[in-house]
């Protein structure tokens, strides 16, 4: 069989590392969960032998790790974004059925753990084999899209717990998840809460990482880490936009300045109902680009890659707002 029987689940946990049956499935492209075991060879030996003994080949802590790549829907993102932002709240609009969640960064050290499930199809027919992560923590996420192009996104996961004998959850899809794209983009740039679209932007990057001591093996345990938790700067996001040349003061001057700026970065699809829209908006109140300038290299249209990085900027916090259909996160 090929990838196309496979299947992608998740639900939130109650307790890091104890498995609830997923309950939300997503269109993905794919998935990799895979186990992470130290296994350790003893350095003792005695005479005669001419290769390290098996029986002290010995497996010393176990975990899993994962990355799940996919195309942002307009529906069923909720959990994911959750998991990697750490503050969820949702609310109708008015008496419609848009319903707006507001992620804010926040801890995402105790609660935001997640069951992960996926399948793989056998060759030649029977039942698909399931792998299974428990105690999955989102430890980064990178979103990407250009103009003419998906908005996409690749989660990745570290695990406390990793099998492939958990019996697979029955799958279910929503028919109305429909990815954002390129045309619906806007990208804005300024002071927040008055930023304006910037002319000539044909891609953008933005890339979230939680840093989290995922090494947290502790003695009576059972060779399982304990729930991550932060270390250094918790939080490092990063990314990049590629923009046919305009004018100097849209980025090339903030570059050389260092004057820190705020990014809208926003996808409105299909209308849901009255004034609401589907909708996927990253806004990034502090990111200051690199120094660079607009350079020619021969008879083309002039154009740039621009990379950046977020700085808080004393009061306001990063933040994806999704519009959608679903009545809970």
């Amino acid at each position: 069989m090929s990838g196309l029987r496979h299947q992608l689940g998740f639900k939130e946990e109650s307790t890091y590392g104890t498995y609830v049956a997923p309950t939300t499935f997503l269109h993905t492209k794919g998935s990799s969960l895979e186990p992470v075991i130290k296994r350790v060879q003893a350095e003792s030996f005695r005479g005669g032998q001419f290769a390290a003994p098996a029986a002290h080949y010995v497996d010393t802590v176990r975990g899993g790790k994962g990355t799940i790549p996919l195309e942002v829907m307009t529906t069923g993102m909720g959990k994911l974004l959750r998991a990697l932002m750490g503050s969820s709240a949702s609310a109708q609009q008015a008496a419609t059925a848009a319903y707006k969640q507001t992620h804010t960064l926040a801890d995402t050290v105790v609660g935001q753990s997640l069951s992960v499930q996926a399948s793989r199809p056998p060759r030649a027919g029977g039942s698909a084999v399931p792998v299974t992560l428990k105690g999955a923590k989102v430890t980064a996420a990178e979103f990407e899209c250009k103009t003419d192009g998906l908005l996409g996104a690749s989660f990745s996961l570290d695990a406390q717990d990793w099998d492939n004998t958990t019996a697979l959850a029955v799958a279910s899809y929503s028919n109305s998840a429909v990815p954002f794209g390129g045309t619906s983009m806007c990208v804005k740039l300024g002071a927040y809460g008055s930023e304006a679209s910037t002319t000539g932007i044909k891609s953008v990057k933005v890339s979230i990482k939680r840093n989290l001591d995922t090494e947290a093996y502790y003695a009576c345990n059972g060779a399982l880490k304990a729930e991550p938790a932060e270390t250094d700067w918790p939080v490092e996001i990063t990314g990049s936009m590629s923009q046919d040349w305009a004018a100097k003061t849209d980025i090339e001057d903030l570059a050389v300045a260092k004057t820190s700026t705020c990014l809208d970065w926003v996808f409105t699809g299909a209308n849901i109902a009255s004034t609401y829209y589907y909708t996927f908006r990253l806004r990034l109140p502090g990111i200051i680009f690199e120094p660079a300038a607009q350079t020619v290299a021969g008879r083309d249209i002039l154009s740039k890659d621009w990379d950046f990085v977020y700085r808080y900027d004393g009061t306001n916090t990063p933040v994806i707002e999704y519009i959608t259909t679903d009545t809970a996160i």
